[in-house]
């Protein structure tokens, strides 16, 4: 079983009331790996992966729905895959 991380949020792109910032975003992702750990449970660290990822690879502050992040997070994806089956 895997888990992927949260992403990442580029806050400079939030409006004041949006309640998904980095911080909390952090926190969620550490009791995630505190939880699951004990259960064999791997970790795709998405979060990393989108941490300082460039503002092209956004469709708006918290979706990779376009072109550019699409191709990185499937890549992250792919590369994540083929680690863990070893290929």
């Amino acid at each position: 079983i895997t888990f992927a991380l949260t992403t990442a949020v580029d806050e400079s792109l939030m409006k004041a009331d949006f309640r998904r910032r980095n911080e909390v975003i952090k926190q969620y992702n550490e009791i995630a790996i505190e939880a699951l750990t004990p259960l064999g449970v791997s970790f795709n660290d998405l979060y990393s992966v989108t941490e300082n990822c460039p503002p092209e690879c956004r469709s708006d502050g918290v979706h990779f729905n376009c072109e550019a992040g699409v191709r990185m997070m499937g890549e992250a994806v792919a590369d994540y895959i083929r680690r863990e089956l070893s290929i």
